[in-house]
């Protein structure tokens, strides 16, 4: 869990959101999506770590709410709208500085005008849980 991550009372950016957009923009290439499992594994890639179902709902959540991001057939892509408002100058990098792009993400995110978040979880537990299992199962190989 990324430690530096702070709110502001007009638009509370649940924690690890830009961790979670920092994926998405690495695990959704040439607009395909991206699945739990290949997110999950570049989280614990950039940050050393797993997400856990709750952080990764809030930030999904939020990230639904302010149109960067949307779900379709089991997969998570980022909004047309997201992907040519936004260009991550260290995407474009061939060794990219994760630390760096994160603090430009984060950023960004802090700057969103205020957004209403669902209550309803956006992956299901099981779903979500299948996904951390597998890519743990393939990570001790």
């Amino acid at each position: 869990m990324r430690q530096s991550d702070a709110t502001r009372a007009e638009n509370p950016v649940p924690a690890d959101t830009a961790w979670l957009l920092q994926c998405l923009i690495h695990c959704t290439q040439k607009n395909s999506g991206a699945a739990l499992h290949d997110i999950i594994a570049f989280g614990d890639y950039i940050n050393h770590a797993v997400f856990e179902y709750t952080e990764f709902c809030s930030a999904l959540g939020f990230l639904i709410a302010a149109r960067i991001a949307f779900l379709r057939r089991g997969r998570i892509f980022l909004t047309k709208e997201f992907r040519t408002s936004f260009h991550s100058v260290v995407a474009k990098q061939k060794r990219p500085a994760y630390p760096k792009e994160y603090v430009e993400i984060a950023s960004f995110l802090y700057r969103l005008p205020s957004v209403k978040k669902s209550l309803r979880k956006p992956i299901a537990k099981e779903m979500f849980s299948q996904a951390v299992q597998g890519y743990l199962k393939t990570d001790n190989k």
